[in-house]
């Protein structure tokens, strides 16, 4: 299983969705990090432009349950979701962070930290 996949779950098992938080960065680069909540999936955001038309142009499919909600340029951007579909949602989190900041779904090279906001 995927650091994202792992994660994923774990939010999605937790007993307290509301306030769990996993939050997965670069061990290199503390730049480039997402957060994986009940229902909010938050990513930095090295972009000036809308999100939607940027994602789109990386080729970054964002799936039918997971909706931009807001985001900043060259800092966050933020999209809320469901677990209607674990597995697009999974595959969605793994194409950000792959093309849009680089990072590899490999544990040798994230560091991953759940906490409760």
């Amino acid at each position: 299983m995927s650091v994202v996949d792992h994660a994923l779950v774990r939010v999605q098992e937790s007993d307290d969705q509301e306030g769990f938080c996993i939050t997965i960065e670069a061990i290199d680069n503390n730049e480039s990090w997402i957060q994986l909540k009940c229902l909010d999936l938050n990513f930095s955001y090295p972009f000036t432009e809308e999100p939607t038309e940027t994602l789109s142009e990386l080729g970054i499919l964002v799936p039918p349950d997971v909706e931009l909600s807001e985001w900043e340029a060259n800092t966050y951007v933020t999209f809320q979701h469901s677990f209607d579909d674990l597995e697009s949602t999974s595959e969605f989190v793994r194409q950000y962070m792959a093309v849009a900041l680089q990072l590899a779904d490999d544990e040798k090279a994230l560091r991953v930290r759940a906490e409760f906001l």
